[in-house]
């Protein structure tokens, strides 16, 4: 994927971020809590989310990890990533970060993956 498909697809979603799963139906906290069991994470654990949107499954993780435990919510979309961070601004044990790394590998890589 090319530097500048990465900067449009950032873009949609920065652009959708105010009302991504805001519409009035309740669909991904539902998805997230059930994807919770499966990952099976417990108290005290380090866990990375790659692609956490506005933190729907950010949330119950970090409540099953808790203090003593870590979530890294990252994202491609920097506006994705702020609104996560005001839902979980009072966890600590939250970090949030828009996903720079991999567009700084794409222009490592010359402008392609």
């Amino acid at each position: 994927m090319t530097q500048d498909r990465i900067a449009q697809v950032a873009g949609r979603f920065d652009a959708v971020a105010p009302t991504y799963d805001q519409v009035g139906v309740d669909f991904f906290g539902p998805i997230a809590r059930h994807l919770v069991g499966p990952l099976d994470p417990h108290p005290g654990e380090q866990v990375i989310e790659l692609g956490c949107g506005r933190g729907a499954l950010t949330l119950p993780l970090a409540e099953v990890v808790g203090t003593d435990g870590s979530v890294r919510a990252c994202d491609i979309s920097p506006a994705m990533v702020a609104l996560t961070d005001e839902l979980t601004a009072d966890l600590p044990q939250v970090a949030r970060h828009a996903d720079e790394r991999r567009r700084a590998d794409v222009r490592a890589r010359g402008g392609s993956s």
